[in-house]
């Protein structure tokens, strides 16, 4: 399993696109936040006035971790796989959502 643009990973707070692929060469697209941007997020919402009592947050592939480092990331992932719960929180990647994923962050 390969997970693409860990130079840019945050331990702290944030989120992250990713592609994974995997030993086959299938590869999968996920969304990674930290609880604390999960948080934030939610505080901005209410702050700016954008949704009044914003009570939940919802994303597609979505995965929430304590941090953004390559070992949780890389753990969560071993993790989904052996449990079956990788095929419903990735979606596959097509070969046009790839190349542009890879201008990005190139």
């Amino acid at each position: 399993m390969e997970a693409f643009d860990y130079q840019e990973l945050s331990t702290e707070n944030g989120h992250k696109d990713l592609i994974v692929r995997l030993g086959n060469g299938e590869k999968y697209v996920g969304s990674f936040y930290t609880f604390q941007e999960i948080d934030d997020i939610r505080k901005r919402k209410n702050d700016e006035g954008e949704v009044t009592n914003f009570n939940f947050f919802c994303s597609s592939n979505m995965v929430i971790v304590d941090e953004l480092s390559e070992e949780v990331i890389e753990g969560t992932i071993a993790q989904l796989l052996e449990n079956d719960g990788f095929y419903t929180t990735f979606f596959p990647a097509n070969k046009e959502a790839v190349n542009q994923f890879m201008k990005q962050v190139s």
